[in-house]
């Protein structure tokens, strides 16, 4: 594994029936060219600032703890939301109680871990091919963790019942 690795980190969230959820997504690119993917999602309470960019933050939150738990000296975190690296470089003030903690966060990493953090901003959706993984994995973390927990709307067909996503994923899976 090679000491200096670049993270992309994206975030997603989505309102599905009445819940929001969030997805983060991180995308490690070793030197070889090699990947490695992660991404979950979770169910959030929050006013409407923070629910948009809660994935963002947490993607950043899982690129630091991949550095940390793998004794990297150095990354460089990919991010198309500009907060990302705002916050984090302190040119931004943090007003709200989540930009406040993940500001601290990074900076506490940086002076008592040692752990030399980057930040370069690509633009989104853009066809920066590692962007686009980030992204993909974001969304797809919601859809399974929707999925998981029965929270899609059940449509009831006319003589085929009840219809959830996962009963076509299940007919797709078949083929």
């Amino acid at each position: 594994m090679t000491n200096k690795i670049a993270i992309y980190v994206d975030g997603s969230f989505k309102s599905i029936n009445g819940h929001d959820l969030i997805g983060s997504a991180y995308v490690v690119v070793n030197e070889d060219g090699s990947t490695i993917e992660r991404k979950v999602a979770k169910e959030v309470k929050q006013d409407s600032h923070s629910r948009n960019i809660s994935g963002e933050l947490n993607a950043t939150y899982g690129a630091i703890a991949y550095a940390l738990q793998n004794n990297l000296p150095e990354i460089t975190i990919y991010h198309d939301y500009v907060g990302i690296a705002e916050w984090a470089n302190l040119n931004w003030k943090a007003n709200k109680p989540e930009t406040k903690q993940y500001a601290n966060y990074v900076n506490r990493v940086r002076n008592e871990k040692g752990l030399i953090i980057n930040f370069i901003h690509v633009k989104g959706h853009s066809g920066n091919m590692f962007n686009e993984v980030a992204d993909k994995l974001a969304g797809e973390a919601i859809d399974e963790y929707a999925i998981a927990n029965d929270l899609y709307p059940k449509v009831e067909i006319p003589g085929i019942g009840e219809v959830t996503p996962e009963a076509e994923l299940e007919v797709i899976d078949m083929f």
